[in-house]
């Protein structure tokens, strides 16, 4: 079975609480899970880009400014990192971030590039084509994991979740529920109590 992957950032408290519990639910519910640890955008940010021969998408204004907060970019190169293992491992990997919870086993979904497991608020348009708020729950084979590489280092970076955009890579659903948002995480309305990608509070 491929593995999977919780994204956690090291130190941050409710991000290692919930972390605990996607792992947990992830394992109960048959997936090949483990941790891996989140670069944290207070160290490494934006000026460090050049070392990893990547640069940022400068064509929208409001995509610039948020990849200078520490928890955009850093959650943005923790999903570069993932793309870049897919393609080093040669095989699909499941990509989640700490607040989700797993109510299902891995899926038999046949997809060509990336299979979604949320279908979220369209996003506006980037140049990446139609994407969807958060990146925090899909599977991606190495194929397309190659594509969203190749699209970066051409053409700067933005956003994870701006980045899987359906002009760089096919984008399949999976509609069976198996992932959710931890509810101790949200909010009733769906607003995150805390968010590793707009902040670094612990």
């Amino acid at each position: 079975m491929f593995k999977s992957y919780v994204i956690i950032v090291k130190g941050h408290k409710l991000g290692e609480q919930f972390g605990t519990k996607a792992l947990e639910t992830g394992k109960s519910n048959g997936w090949n899970i483990e941790r891996y640890n989140a670069v944290d955008g207070r160290i490494v940010t934006c000026k460090d880009l050049p070392k990893y021969n990547l640069k940022l998408h400068t064509g929208y204004k409001k995509q610039i400014a948020a990849m200078q907060r520490p928890g955009v970019f850093g959650n943005f190169l923790t999903h570069w990192q993932l793309w870049n293992l897919c393609v080093r491992l040669n095989e699909p990997i499941g990509c989640f971030e700490h607040d989700v919870i797993f109510k299902g086993p891995p899926p038999e979904t046949s997809f060509k590039h990336l299979l979604k497991l949320d279908r979220l608020q369209k996003q506006k348009y980037y140049g990446t084509g139609q994407c969807w708020q958060g990146a925090h729950a899909y599977i991606i084979k190495p194929k397309g994991a190659k594509r969203l590489i190749e699209w970066a280092q051409k053409n700067g970076v933005m956003g994870a979740d701006i980045m899987i955009g359906d002009e760089i890579i096919n984008i399949a659903f999976n509609e069976d529920n198996l992932i959710g948002f931890n509810p101790e995480s949200h909010t009733p309305d769906g607003k995150a109590l805390h968010s590793t990608s707009k902040s670094m509070t612990f």
